[in-house]
C-alpha cells in the first residue's frame, strides 16, 4: 500500500490506506495533513472524504452488473441500499456514494467502452432495468466486517473475453483497451487501490480453448495489475456460475478448474457463484450477485489481513472406504475443519464412471454412497470424482461462513487397502 501523498482530493473520494492505516494529503502549498482511516472529512472544498480500501472491478457482464434491479410488478427493489462508508467512482469518473447499477457504460470516458459491444451502451435505458451487480452488497459486508470504508472503481464491460483483456495490448492513451482503461480510471481515482476483484470467463466457457489458455492468460493480466499498482496487490477472483443456453462446444468445466487452480497464486482468493440463482441463460440474478459479492469480501479481507488458506473449501482427498456392503468415498476438504450448512442431502456430486447413491454430511466431511459395481470398477480404473460438472449442476453445499459454497471442482479417488 503506497504512502505517497495526495496532492488532490474530490468530494466522496475514497484515499487508499498505507500500510500505517493512514493516507496523507499535500495540497499546493498547504501543509501535509495525516488522516485515519475512517471520515467523513473535509479537505478545502472536498467534502464526505473517506479513508479505507480502494478496490476494482473487473471483468464481463456479471461483474458489470446485469440483474433486474427491483421486481416488475411490485417495484420493490432487489438490491440493498449502500452504506454511507461505501463509495464509488462511477463511469463518468466522479466519487459519489455507491449504488447500484454501478456501472453506466453509455457514459464512460474511455473510448474502449463505446468501441466494444455492450447492451447496456447500445440501449442506456436497459440499465435502468438490469444493472445490478455485486459491487453494493461486496462494500457492505467489507465495511460491517473490519469496519474499513470502501471505494469501488466500476471498470467491467459486458460479453467481453480475456484476450480483449489483455495487458499486451497498446494503448498509451489508456483509451482503447480494456485494460489500459482501468490502468488510466485508476490513477484518475487516485493512483492508490487494494486490489482487483475479477469475474470474467464465460466467454471463453462457450467456445473451445486449448488446456491451461485461461489460466495462464488471466496469470499475466495479474502480474501486469501487479506491476502497476504493487507487487503484493491481491486479487479474488470468482469462478463462472451455470450455462442454460446452448453451444457447439462447450468450455465450462475446463474454465473453471482454471480459476479455481489460481488460488495457488501467492495473495489470490477465488469464490464459487455455481449455486447462485439467475436471471437468464447466463447472468446472475440481483440476489445471486449479492451472494457473490459477500463471498468476494470474504475473500478480500482474508488477503487484505495476510489470513492463510483459501476462504473456499478445496477438496483434500476422496478415499475409497466399504463395510457391511456399503460402499462409500470419504471426501475431506482443506481446510480440515470446515463448517457445512446442515442438508438432509447433498447434490452436486458425480463420477467420471459410475453411480452415486447419495451423498450425506458427515462432520467436517462428506461420505458419497456408490454401488457395488461402481466400487469394484473404481478399484480396477482410474475415476474422478466431480462436484459441480457440467454447464448447469445442482449443488447446494455451503459453509456456516455467509454461505461460501465449494465451486467446481475434480478430484482422482484413492484406493485405501
Amino acid at each position: 500500500m503506497s504512502s505517497k501523498p495526495y496532492t488532490h482530493v474530490s468530494s466522496y473520494q475514497v484515499l487508499q490506506r498505507d500500510a500505517n492505516n493512514t493516507a496523507t494529503v499535500h495540497l499546493p502549498g498547504k501543509d501535509p495533513i495525516v488522516l485515519g482511516v475512517g471520515g467523513p472529512y473535509q479537505i478545502e472544498d472536498a467534502v464526505h472524504v473517506r479513508v479505507g480500501d480502494v478496490w476494482v472491478m473487473a471483468g464481463q457482464s456479471n461483474m458489470r452488473g446485469h440483474g433486474f434491479l427491483a421486481h416488475p410488478f411490485t417495484k420493490e427493489p432487489f438490491t440493498p441500499a449502500s452504506l454511507p462508508q461505501v463509495h464509488l467512482f462511477g463511469s463518468d469518473e466522479t466519487w459519489s456514494v455507491a449504488k447500484e447499477p454501478t456501472h453506466q457504460l453509455a457514459v464512460s470516458l474511455r473510448r474502449v467502452h463505446h468501441t466494444l459491444p455492450d447492451p447496456t451502451v447500445r440501449d442506456p435505458f436497459l440499465n435502468t432495468l438490469r444493472g445490478a451487480s455485486l459491487g453494493v452488497a461486496f462494500g457492505n459486508a467489507y465495511y460491517d466486517t473490519i469496519k474499513v470504508p470502501v471505494g469501488l472503481i466500476a471498470s467491467a464491460h459486458g460479453g467481453v473475453t480475456l484476450q480483449q483483456w489483455s495487458p499486451f495490448l497498446e494503448d498509451k492513451e489508456h483509451q482503447d483497451t480494456l485494460f489500459g482503461a482501468m490502468v488510466g480510471r485508476i490513477q484518475s481515482a487516485g493512483d492508490r487501490i487494494a486490489g482487483i476483484l475479477w469475474y470474467q470467463g464465460e466467454s471463453e466457457a462457450v467456445v473451445k480453448v486449448e488446456p491451461n489458455y485461461y489460466s495462464s492468460s488471466l496469470s499475466n493480466l495479474i502480474k501486469m495489475s501487479r506491476s502497476c499498482f504493487g507487487l503484493s496487490l491481491p486479487f479474488v477472483v470468482a469462478q463462472i456460475g451455470r450455462w442454460t443456453g446452448t453451444s457447439s462446444f462447450s468450455s465450462w468445466d475446463r474454465i473453471r478448474e482454471e480459476q479455481a487452480s489460481m488460488v495457488e497464486y501467492e495473495r489470490v482468493q477465488v469464490v464459487a457463484s455455481i449455486d447462485c440463482s439467475m436471471d437468464d441463460y447466463v447472468h446472475l440474478s440481483a440476489k445471486g450477485l449479492c451472494q457473490v459479492g459477500k463471498r468476494m469480501a470474504v475473500g478480500a479481507i482474508a488477503l487484505v489481513q495476510s489470513i492463510p488458506g483459501s476462504v473456499s473449501p478445496r477438496v483434500h482427498s476422496v478415499v475409497c472406504q466399504s463395510i457391511d456392503r456399503q460402499h462409500s468415498l470419504l471426501v475431506s476438504f482443506d481446510p480440515p475443519d470446515v463448517q457445512w450448512q446442515a442438508l438432509e442431502q447433498v447434490y452436486g456430486f458425480i463420477l467420471s464412471e459410475g453411480e452415486i447413491v447419495r451423498a450425506d454430511i458427515e462432520g467436517y466431511s462428506v461420505r458419497v454412497y456408490v454401488t457395488e459395481y461402481t466400487m469394484l470398477h473404481i478399484q480396477k480404473n482410474q475415476v474422478y470424482l466431480y462436484y459441480g460438472h457440467g454447464e448447469n449442476p445442482i449443488c447446494n453445499m455451503k459453509t456456516t461462513l455467509v454461505g461460501i459454497d465449494m465451486g467446481g471442482v475434480r478430484e482422482g479417488i484413492y484406493n485405501e487397502r
